[in-house]
């Protein structure tokens, strides 16, 4: 509505609303033809536009975030499978440090020939074989099969 206009013509005289004429330049926006024809068109140029500026960059960046997930989810189980060679290795260093401290230790003559059965199912699991035969922990107890692990490390690590 148009502002509400109070006039008073004297200070006796209660103020009585009055009209207030439109400007000449917005009576063509005022006429019923205007508004009939700006009813019909105005909701399509609405949707056109909602469409063109907002659903058509929101559903190419859906595009975009599917293609993505997908390509996360194929690399999820190669992390997967290197997390657990690492977790791996990492438990055997410390077994060999911890060896290392005492050579004597009656799981030294197991822990040599353990990591040398071992070395070759974690490697092929860290590479994504997937082989299930890859033991819990590598058990390292002298210099040379540290030294085999952290080749093994180097090639994991390589391969990923």
């Amino acid at each position: 509505p148009f502002p509400r206009m109070w006039a008073q013509p004297s200070p006796t005289e209660p103020a009585q609303p009055s009209h207030v004429p439109a400007p000449v330049e917005a009576a063509a926006w005022l006429d019923a033809e205007t508004h009939a024809l700006l009813a019909k068109e105005a909701p399509e140029a609405v949707k056109i536009a909602v469409k063109k500026e907002l659903l058509a960059p929101m559903q190419q960046w859906l595009a975009a975030y599917d293609v993505a997930q997908a390509q996360l989810s194929s690399l999820q189980a190669g992390r997967l499978a290197y997390d657990a060679s690492r977790r791996h290795l990492v438990t055997a260093a410390a077994r060999a440090a911890k060896e290392a401290a005492e050579p004597t230790s009656p799981t030294s003559q197991a822990a040599a020939s353990a990591v040398a059965a071992a070395a070759a199912p974690a490697a092929a699991a860290a590479a994504g074989g997937g082989g299930g035969g890859a033991p819990d922990v590598l058990l390292v107890s002298h210099g040379p099969q540290l030294v085999q692990l952290q080749e093994l490390a180097a090639v994991t690590n390589a391969e990923l």
